[in-house]
């Protein structure tokens, strides 16, 4: 019976090991902050060198309970932790701590598979979309769509905003309808629905996103 319940912990504390490995490896954390102890960095050499540590481990016990790469296996196991215990009961060992591995980890494994890259994944870095100049005339009005951004850098401009207002980024505050606009101010777009600047002058004016020249 020692040998046994032996066995089962071995089988049960490996697979916690690697459940944890591949976990804390392909699951991001949810309260992590770059750099800190919570999201460590690693190297795709780390990563590899700790799989080969894992597979030298399975390998050790499954050899250990009789289950190395000997093709004629006797009716039991002599030797380390299997001493007397039958092929059968190892068997039977194997499935019911497997059967409560999963019920524990299955959920987490899971949601760390969902993270890994399939086969022929080419890592691509995220587009850029760059800002563009635009230089509307005294009079013209600009209407922005939701999340675009823009930088008034030159001439004089007030926003057109219907209840709410325009998000000052820089400022930290919204503009509302009326207000003249900043110069050198990064201003965001919280939704589609006619906001955007009447310009009083020449001016010059960066734009990230979609907008549109009403006049």
């Amino acid at each position: 019976m020692k040998n046994k319940k032996g066995i089962a912990f071995s089988i049960f504390a490996l697979c916690a090991l690697v459940a944890t490995a591949f976990i804390f490896l392909y699951l991001p954390a949810q309260a992590a902050q770059p750099g800190d102890a919570a999201d460590p960095l690693v190297t795709r050499r780390f990563v590899e060198d700790r799989i080969s540590q894992l597979s030298d481990e399975i390998a050790v016990l499954r050899a250990a309970i009789g289950l190395g790469a000997t093709v004629q296996q006797p009716a039991t196991s002599t030797t380390g932790l299997g001493a007397n215990i039958s092929t059968g009961d190892v068997d039977a060992i194997i499935a019911e701590v497997l059967y409560h591995f999963e019920s524990i980890y299955g959920e987490r494994l899971n949601r760390a598979l969902q993270n890994v890259p399939g086969p022929g994944y080419e890592p691509r870095e995220a587009e850029v979309v760059p800002f563009i100049v635009v230089n509307p005339q005294a009079g013209q009005i600009i209407t922005f769509e939701q999340g675009a951004e823009f930088i008034l850098r030159g001439g004089r401009g007030t926003a057109v905003t219907g209840v709410d207002g325009i998000l000052d980024v820089t400022a930290g505050v919204d503009v509302t309808n009326g207000t003249e606009i900043s110069h050198n101010h990064l201003m965001m777009i919280p939704r589609t629905d006619g906001r955007g600047v009447h310009f009083h002058s020449e001016a010059w004016i960066m734009i990230r996103g979609g907008y549109t020249f009403l006049n």
